[in-house]
């Protein structure tokens, strides 16, 4: 019955965020063990926690939206269409991903408010309900398995934020702060500590567009690519840890005292 249950829910996915993941995990186990409601109502605790991160991190970026007054003085959120209305306007939520969350509204309705099919139903709503978080965790936090508009176009193995998207505010609150600063000839090496990021010290002093960058990055030659040995050869400095607890954390540029964090 386990083994059923783990291949129905397929594959957990990808997060570029901590904050779900841990319970995210307790939701998918409830399920895989049998224990089909607790599994069905904290997936729609959980969708409802993240609308209600998402809204209070964000709506003070929008504070001339005619959404801000409904949600700027509230501390939570229990009305899903307030939260997700506010998040679609605010181009916070695509389409797919506003959907998703309205799918899952629809089954933590009947399934927490007494509906008595819920007995025979709980399984194939359970599921359902975990397969909709899924979708929301792969659409608005993940990375790599689907082509996000804010992520540079083509590049292989890696994936980047455009400069369109740095300074918008979903991407800069969330994204951003688990994301080294990197050109197109870094390194990464795997040890104890967690993934080090390697870059050279600087670059020529000029932008390039993410097309250019895209271009210099699937097409450099692995002589171009910077040493990830320690101690560090010259020339080539340490960008950034993501440590295995999964915080990001900055180092010190060997170019740049004042970039440290």
């Amino acid at each position: 019955m386990k083994a059923v249950n783990f291949k129905e829910l397929g594959p957990s996915p990808f997060s570029i965020v901590s904050y779900h993941n841990v319970f995210f995990w307790q939701v998918r186990s409830a399920f895989i063990q049998g224990l089909y409601y607790p599994a069905l109502t904290s997936a729609c605790a959980l969708g409802e926690r993240m609308l209600n991160h998402l809204v209070l991190s964000l709506r003070d970026h929008y504070k001339d939206s005619s959404h801000y007054r409904k949600v700027y003085r509230k501390s939570s959120f229990d009305n899903w269409d307030i939260a997700i209305d506010a998040l679609a306007d605010w181009r916070v939520l695509n389409e797919q991903v506003a959907s998703n969350f309205r799918g899952l509204k629809s089954i933590r309705n009947k399934s927490i408010h007494f509906h008595p099919e819920t007995y025979s139903t709980v399984r194939e709503d359970s599921l359902s309900a975990i397969k909709l978080v899924s979708k929301i965790i792969e659409h608005q936090f993940g990375f790599f398995k689907v082509e996000h508009e804010w992520a540079i176009s083509g590049t292989i193995g890696a994936q980047f934020v455009s400069k369109a998207y740095e300074d918008d505010p979903f991407i800069k609150t969330f994204y951003l702060p688990q994301c080294p600063l990197v050109g197109p000839y870094y390194a990464v090496a795997f040890h104890e500590i967690g993934i080090l990021f390697f870059d050279r010290e600087s670059y020529s002093d000029h932008e390039i567009s993410d097309e250019e960058f895209s271009k210099l990055f699937n097409e450099r030659a692995p002589e171009e690519v910077v040493s990830s040995d320690l101690p560090l050869r010259p020339g080539v400095a340490p960008v950034g840890v993501l440590m295995r607890n999964g915080k990001y954390q900055l180092l010190i540029r060997a170019d740049s005292a004042t970039d440290a964090s």
